[in-house]
């Protein structure tokens, strides 16, 4: 309620916030108690849960006071003072509630009616498809209120047309966000109307006067009722079939007595309205009425309209808009066009017609006045030439042209408007600094407040649970329950709004009316809500990882509480009505939930059902003690007095003695608040000279309900209203009205009975007339509530009996699915919804015929639409065909992709879960065992895409599947960002048994190489076979059984493949294009290592013997020579590489544990050394003398043999080792070992703490690879840097580190031939790619899998990774590197698939937190890196 204490207090400004605390320990504190966090700019500790898809949604962020906050601090972009009221309002404070949130743009277009038709029509089928796009495209909704077409004989009957015109106004006043009154006025005034209540001093003036004057005061009598149960007492005009019964009768057989009815009641009308006219006149010369009462007689419903939407509007040119037309050449001369009258007022003076001045003085002062309130800018006039059958579009170029500079300027000024609005109401809080959102607490106070209204009574158990609340005596929640309808959740709002006067001091109050809104369905949701909310009324940090699943949120929120108790000592009430409410998921029903000790200032209040889902009896065993619960006690006569005469006195209605008496009696039937209200609702009707003896009150609460229903039946049809309250009842939390109405205009049963007697006004629309509902909400909005469902205000059933009355009466089996298959139809509505109809009443077809329905984008901020449409369909399961369930949205990348991105993969699973259990689909299935099994985060549209592609495999006849899969490959081709896309499932499971000679089926590959003219890849294994695979197809070209199971293969030249097994020590060639075995005369035994030439025809081998020995064989002409290594070292394994100059041979061997110990040793004997902590030293040999010595590579000035982790040619006969963080250069002929320095800077050369920090690297190098041409020397580390380095001057390129890595050691890389794309994997199995020209990474995936070999082809089209694991598989990648990547495909030991990599021209770099931008030869890569698979 008020500010809470000490540090606790809550304060907000322009600087940053006040000292949070943590509710988790952070320092050496007590478990459980708070520790101060440093000062914060924001939190928002996240509902990352299993426990529910609405807290998945919600990024974890916590952030810390950033260096120089003390500085001079910008102008804070948020209104300050509201966000004050919303701390008051979260700790409780009702007294200055913010209005709801607006969701909608609902305008009122005010006009006259016969001479408009041409604008109203260009409104409806030109400006209103626009705007609803525009409104669309910021996630809202558009209504254009136009009431003057659809109105019936019902609302002259009742009079009811000027009173539901201002009701709406009001109501567009009330919801919409921007514009919500437009006034489209020419010459003509409009309709006049007869008073429908006039109070009765003034009432009996004017029938005075009338007497005195001889007016027929006998007709006044007869249609004006003294009504006394009005306050003020008012005459009443009656409807028209209380004296002519059959107005408005449409019935068979009836044309002639209604005609006749109509014509009376014209001739009435006249009569009467000049009676009070004339009566007006002489009372205001009297001066006993003023100007404005006079005013009042001589009105038009135009003007009432204006005076309500304009006159009296607050602000009116922030939410009005006026256009006016101005008929010019209409002289009197014109005036007996027979068109003329529909156009401007005409009277008719001798035999002559001219313009009736006082209608046109009348009309002349509205558009003045209108003018000087709204100001030029918001008034726009058009000047249009008079023509001889009036204002015709169609027939004349000039009115053709006046139409559309009307419709383009109307269409401006209101798209202008939302703007503005749109951008005032963005800027209110940072709700990012809370957990609580503003719409959700402001939907459950605004709730409590209207409970409050009527409240009368039930001081006994209001003065229990005060008695409960200040005693302290108790620690465990209280219960409150009741039957339905006894008034549970109105005594809850009243003891959320008592709490201010029973707490004398500081406290914190909250309330949730359960089930009325999306967040408080899910228990998670509602736990972890109220935990926020006490985050955010005392400055504490929730602990995240203490509610990442239902079952740790429940450990979680006693500690919690007790956290937060121990410094923040003043009462804290937690309300949860309706209990019941809840959905059954997380074991809501049995209170597990519940904690059953509470901190001695912490509260808790619930109330339930006593029988529902057994949740009273299951809290009374966990909770037995009979002390804590309160049934709410039947309501006594002289509380129901009470409550009839506040709810009277609030609408401005009394009623007899013997009326009252008559409601009591009924109401001792069944004592219940929620049937008194039924009964009052009834009583409201009644006038003061209704006898009782004609009263009737239904003898309970359903039956007062089906009474409602049967008189709506009665007034406005069956069908209609069957269809417009079983739209409600199914609805998502119901519906909002542009909703209904939209459903009830896809309704071609709705539809044809409303155009029984006329045809629908605009060509090519036939939609619901606004008018219809608007005066059904009106006769029952007392029983339907707004609450804000996915961020659209929708109306529902404000109690549990009408729900129950509406699904028994308007929603039977026979109903059901065609209500839901309407409704996801206008859900799945993009663009609108054109269907056929046949009126046959009108025995008229409309082809195609406009619903005007309002367009529904699938994008990430329509969550209405993403809920509500798997909703209906999962409802319509077995009556919906394949095409909209699969096609439309299971199987719809992109409605799949948005639904995972805005809620999540766990919520798509469930709503294919609950189809499945109605209908069977093998393509659903296949679908959701994908999404289910998937390791991948799939909220990115992009990695969804290419995770379908890549495990997904479509049988034949799965036409949705095949073809999801082929728009999730458009997708990513159509996508301007640098990605991966695999047009081949090279993970997709195998079928076991089932053979296909392609990539899929099961390998054991070892090892592969690239044939030489890059279109074939030979892989060989443990299988024994060399197989040799087409690269674009991935089908098997050709296979030989070798019998030789090989680890490593090279294909040399003179068409020879080279196969090796390490554990054998075994070199086998063979002709690769046959198999067959060749040159075993010349391979020696026991191979230790082999390194290929660059001529590809001759290979070094070393073998031993008794001793090592190195033997050159020419592949060529099939001789081989052998030399003994000389005074060659122990070793464990060893590698072999050639000098950039191939002059050299070298060896990399890994040291005997002897070895190490000697080397190590001998470093701190020297003491100059730092030790080098790695497997391998190196030695030389030179291949040009023959003799077999060894030139050891020793550490500079010493003896002491350099260890690195790897070796790699640099140039001519120098050597690049890596050893810790350094690269240590090795010119062989001179024997120096060390460091470089850069030439023209005095760096060290690949020196990776310079670029990284010290602090920051870790590790040695642990790969080096550059192109042939030696442009740039990339390198890997194991901090998991890829640093791409100059070749000259060892610096990285743009002088820094990349902003990016891998988060393992990097086990491998590879340069493509032409330089333009480095590849780097790490051990936990990403591949990455990098621009050389920037150093900058451009995509990267994660594999998963172990990588054991990466390269390019030679032509570098093709990046090759060989995974292992239980099988092995193969990624082979295609592609233009600095424009285009493309995976072709994955074995299981070969492809990953078909990527493609693509770029926008861009001189810029940029790099921001998420989105890294790189430039290479003036082309942007773009790549959001964390979100590529993950």
């Amino acid at each position: 309620m008020s500010q809470s204490k000490g540090t606790s207090s809550k304060t907000k400004s322009s600087a940053p916030p006040t000292k949070r605390v943590s509710s988790f320990q952070i320092t050496n504190n007590t478990p459980g108690q708070p520790s101060v966090l440093g000062k914060s700019t924001g939190k928002n500790g996240t509902r990352s849960s299993k426990g529910s898809s609405a807290a998945k949604q919600v990024k974890e962020e916590v952030r810390t006071k950033p260096a120089g906050a003390n500085d001079k601090q910008p102008k804070p972009q948020y209104d300050e003072a509201m966000e004050k009221k919303f701390d008051a309002m979260l700790q409780g404070d009702m007294s200055d509630l913010l209005p709801l949130p607006r969701s909608i743009v609902r305008i009122f277009i005010s006009s006259t009616f016969s001479d408009m038709r041409a604008e109203r029509n260009a409104l409806s089928r030109d400006v209103s498809p626009i705007l609803r796009s525009f409104c669309s495209s910021l996630d809202l909704d558009l209504q254009l209120v136009d009431l003057r077409w659809g109105l019936t004989e019902d609302t002259q009957n009742d009079h009811s047309a000027e009173r539901l015109c201002l009701q709406e106004v009001k109501n567009c006043q009330n919801v919409s966000l921007g514009p919500n009154f437009i006034s489209i006025l020419s010459e003509r005034y409009g309709f006049r109307p007869l008073p429908t209540e006039v109070l009765c001093p003034e009432f009996e003036m004017l029938r005075s006067i009338a007497s005195r004057q001889g007016l027929d005061v006998a007709l006044l009598d007869t249609w004006y009722k003294r009504d006394d149960n009005a306050i003020p007492p008012e005459f009443v005009l009656q409807p028209i079939r209380s004296q002519f019964p059959h107005f408005g009768d449409y019935s068979q057989g009836s044309e002639d007595l209604r005609q006749r009815a109509m014509e009376s009641w014209q001739t009435a009308f006249t009569s009467m309205l000049s009676i009070v006219r004339e009566a007006a006149r002489l009372l205001h010369e009297e001066g006993k009425l003023s100007e404005e009462q006079r005013h009042m007689y001589f009105k038009s419903v135009t003007e009432f309209e204006t005076a309500k939407g304009i006159f009296e509007a607050p602000k009116p040119s922030s939410h009005c808009l006026l256009y006016r037309r101005k008929l010019t050449g209409l002289t009197d001369e014109h005036l007996e066009d027979k068109d003329a009258h529909r156009y401007i007022s005409i009277t008719d003076s001798q035999g002559k017609k001219t313009v009736d001045k006082n209608i046109a003085a009348l009309q002349k002062a509205s558009i003045s006045k209108i003018v000087n309130i709204l100001g030029p800018q918001n008034c726009k006039t058009f000047n249009v030439p008079w023509k001889s059958g009036g204002v015709d579009p169609v027939a004349n170029p000039e009115h053709r042209s006046y139409i559309k500079d009307f419709s383009l300027k109307l269409t401006q000024d209101v798209t202008n408007m939302i703007m503005l609005a749109k951008k005032e109401r963005s800027s209110h809080i940072r709700q990012r600094e809370y957990y609580c959102g503003l719409d959700e607490t402001l939907h459950h106070l605004h709730f409590c407040k209207s409970k409050c209204e009527t409240f009368c009574g039930q001081e006994d158990i209001l003065q229990k649970v005060k008695d409960h609340i200040l005693s302290g005596q108790s620690r465990q929640p209280l219960t409150i329950w009741a039957e339905s309808g006894a008034g549970k959740t109105s005594v809850m709002a009243m003891v959320m709004k008592k709490l201010k006067s029973w707490i004398k001091g500081e406290y914190i109050g909250m309330i949730r009316f359960l089930g009325t809104s999306p967040s408080t369905l899910n228990i998670y949701d509602v736990l972890f809500d109220v935990c926020g909310q006490i985050a955010d009324c005392t400055n504490t940090i929730m602990e995240p990882l203490c509610y990442k699943t239902m079952a740790s949120l429940i450990e979680y929120v006693p500690r919690f509480l007790r956290s937060v108790s121990s410094t923040f000592k003043d009462p804290i009430i937690i309300l949860l009505d309706s209990i019941d409410q809840l959905s059954s998921e997380n074991d809501a029903y049995s209170m597990s939930w519940l904690p059953t000790t509470l901190p001695s200032n912490v509260h808790l209040i619930l109330s339930t059902l006593p029988t529902e889902h057994s949740i009273l009896p299951n809290i009374k065993k966990r909770l037995p003690e009979s002390a804590i619960y309160m049934a709410v006690p039947i309501l006594p006569e002289s509380t129901g007095k009470k409550i009839i005469d506040k709810n009277l006195k609030l609408r401005h209605r009394r009623i007899t003695d013997d009326q009252v008496q008559f409601i009591i009696e009924t109401f001792s039937y069944a004592p219940s608040p929620l049937y008194l209200k039924l009964l009052l609702d009834e009583a409201v009707k009644w006038s003061s000279f209704t006898p009782v003896s004609d009263l009737k009150l239904a003898g309970s609460i359903r039956a007062a309900i089906n009474i409602l229903f049967d008189r709506l039946e009665q007034k406005f049809g069956e069908i209609l209203i069957r269809n417009a309250l079983g739209y409600i009842t199914v609805g998502l939390n119901g519906l909002s009205e542009i909703e209904l109405e939209d459903a009830l205009s896809c309704d071609n049963e709705v539809l044809d009975e409303v155009y029984r007697f006329h045809d629908p006004p605009v060509p090519g629309m036939v939609r619901i007339p606004p008018v219809l509902w608007a005066r059904i909400r009106y006769d029952i909005k007392e029983y339907l509530v707004e609450r804000m469902s996915q961020n659209k205000i929708t109306m529902y059933w404000y109690h549990r009996q009408f729900i129950m009355s509406a699904l028994v009466r308007y929603v039977p089996d026979k109903f059901l699915e065609k209500l839901h298959l309407t409704l996801l139809q206008i859900y799945l509505a993009e663009t609108g919804v054109k269907k056929n109809i046949y009126l046959s009443q009108r025995k008229k077809d409309f082809k195609d015929a406009d619903r005007q329905v309002t367009p529904q984008p699938t994008s990430v901020t329509n969550l209405r639409k993403l809920k509500c449409v798997t909703h209906h369909l999962n409802h319509a399961a077995r009556a919906v065909d394949e095409e909209t369930f699969k096609g439309l949205v299971y199987c719809n990348i992109h409605f799949l992709s948005t639904k995972i991105t805005a809620c999540s993969t766990g919520e798509v699973v469930k709503d294919m879960n609950t189809f499945l259990k109605k209908r069977n689909d093998k393509e659903v299935e296949t679908l959701k065992t994908f999404l289910e099994s998937s390791k991948n985060k799939l909220k990115n549209p992009l990695v969804l895409a290419r995770s379908i592609l890549v495990y997904l495999r479509p049988e034949e006849d799965s036409i949705y599947l095949k073809k999801l899969v082929k728009d999730a490959n458009n997708l990513l081709e159509s996508s301007k960002k640098t990605l991966l896309i695999p047009t081949f499932p090279c993970l997709a499971s195998r079928t076991p048994g089932v053979v296909t000679n392609t990539l899929l089926d099961d390998h054991q590959y070892r090892c592969f190489a690239v044939g030489s003219e890059s279109n074939q890849i030979f892989t060989a294994g443990g299988n024994g076979k060399v197989e040799v695979w087409s690269v674009k197809s991935g089908h098997l070209v050709k296979s030989y059984d070798v019998g030789f199971a090989a680890d490593e293969i090279h294909l040399a030249g003179s068409g020879i493949a080279l196969l090796y097994n390490k554990d054998m020590k075994a070199l086998k060639a063979i002709r690769s294009d046959s198999g067959e075995s060749v040159l075993e005369d010349i391979i020696p035994k026991n191979v230790l290592s082999l390194t290929l030439c660059s001529d590809k025809l001759t290979l070094y081998v070393l073998a031993q013997d008794k001793k090592v020995s190195l033997h050159q064989l020419d592949l060529k002409q099939g001789f081989a020579k052998q030399t003994i290594l000389q005074k060659m070292f122990d070793v464990i394994s060893l590698k072999t590489v050639l000098s950039a100059s191939e002059r050299y041979l070298i060896i990399m061997a890994e040291c005997t544990p002897e070895d190490y110990q000697s080397i190590k040793e001998s470093w701190k004997k020297s003491g100059g050394f730092a030790s080098q902590p790695h497997p391998y030293r190196f030695a030389a040999v030179d291949l040009s003398q023959g003799t077999g010595n060894l030139q050891h590579c020793l550490r500079n000035l010493s003896k002491i043999p350099t260890l690195g982790e790897t070796i790699s040619a640099y140039r001519g006969n120098t050597m690049l080792i890596a050893a810790r963080r350094h690269g240590i250069f090795w010119d062989i002929p001179t024997g120096k070992c060390d460091q470089q320095m850069s030439k023209g800077k005095k760096l060290v050369m690949v020196y990776r703490p310079d670029w990284t920090g010290d602090s920051q690297c870790k590790g040695a190098n642990t790969c080096f690879v550059q192109p042939p041409k030696q442009q740039f020397l990339a390198v890997g580390s194991e901090d998991g840097y890829l640093i791409i380095y100059g070749f000259e001057s060892g610096l990285p390129v743009g002088m820094k580190a990349p902003p990016t890595k891998h988060n393992k050691e990097v086990v491998s890389a590879a340069v493509s031939p032409n330089a333009k794309v480095v590849a780097s994997v790490c051990q936990e199995g990403v591949v990455k790619l990098w621009n050389p020209g920037t150093g900058l990474e451009v995509v990267s995936l994660q594999i998963g899998r172990e990588v054991r070999q990466l390269t390019f082809t030679l032509d570098s089209k093709y990046l090759l990774a060989l995974l292992m694991g239980e099988s092995s598989r193969m990624l082979v990648f295609q592609g233009l590197w600095n424009l285009i990547i493309k995976t072709i495909y994955s074995l299981e030991l070969m492809l990953l698939g078909y990527f493609d990599c693509r770029a926008t021209q861009s001189s810029c770099v940029q790099q921001t937190d998420n989105h890294i931008t790189t430039r290479y030869d003036s082309w942007q890569y773009e790549n959001p890196v964390h979100n590529i698979i993950q």
